[in-house]
């Protein structure tokens, strides 16, 4: 979707691809979103993405790359914003999943802030239903000149909603077989008065199986000024893992 400008009320944005319960996309799933101006939406929030989730039937498949684009001059909304790769309960991408967000100006959101890649083998229903495959690269980019919120969530990470979130979670039986890779960069601040959550789960979650990621792990933060209640920036690789090659931090 290309626009100069787009401004929506209570009601929200809502972009996405769902191919769910044994879906099939022979080639990519796109989800782009390219503005040049601002982008305004209501406390419905403002929602951006690809599911290939498990709801009883079998998780989706795609023959080549999931790939959700935004791009915007700026972007506001008075509810939560988030850009999303569901892809679990056993979905299987052939190629990299992709999840980048690029907002020259501002993005602000009232109550929130998440951005992730999602590959675990759980189904909505959080019954487990076997491992779930990126066969390349899981690649998310969250980026802009400041990225705040007012949110003060807080609590368990990778259960409950936080304030700022960037993450990719092959942790249930997941298995990424290239890099995975988060890069978080704002030219100014980073603001979040609740929890900020910036981090790569590869691990054996209620030993249901290790998360398997063939390549690289990074977790990449830059920002001229970082203001939260917490800050959590970590690359979780437990015991029984599977992670090839070394992982990095970057603040």
């Amino acid at each position: 979707m290309t626009a100069t400008s787009i401004s929506a009320g209570a009601g929200g944005i809502d972009l996405s691809i769902s191919d769910r319960n044994a879906g099939s996309i022979g080639g990519s799933a796109n989800v782009n979103l390219s503005v040049n101006g601002s982008i305004t939406s209501g406390v419905g929030g403002f929602f951006v993405g690809d599911t290939f989730g498990n709801d009883g039937g079998g998780g989706g498949t795609t023959g080549s790359d999931a790939v959700v684009t935004m791009n915007a001059g700026s972007a506001a909304t008075s509810g939560f914003f988030e850009a999303y790769n569901n892809i679990n309960g056993g979905a299987h991408i052939h190629w990299d999943a992709i999840n980048a967000v690029t907002v020259t100006g501002d993005l602000t959101a009232q109550q929130g802030i998440l951005v992730t890649i999602e590959d675990t083998g759980f189904t909505s229903s959080l019954t487990f239903a076997g491992p779930t495959h990126i066969d390349g690269n899981a690649l998310l980019t969250l980026s802009a000149q400041n990225i705040t919120t007012p949110s003060t969530l807080t609590g368990v990470p990778g259960t409950d909603t936080m304030a700022l979130e960037a993450s990719i979670y092959p942790n249930v039986a997941g298995v990424v077989g290239g890099d995975a890779i988060i890069n978080v960069f704002a030219t100014q601040n980073i603001s979040a008065p609740g929890e900020t959550v910036f981090w790569v789960a590869n691990g054996n979650y209620q030993n249901l199986g290790p998360g398997n990621i063939g390549g690289n792990t990074e977790v990449n933060v830059a920002a001229a000024n970082i203001s939260t209640g917490d800050l959590l920036l970590q690359i979780l690789d437990y015991v029984d893992r599977q992670s090839a090659d070394m992982p990095k931090l970057t603040l």
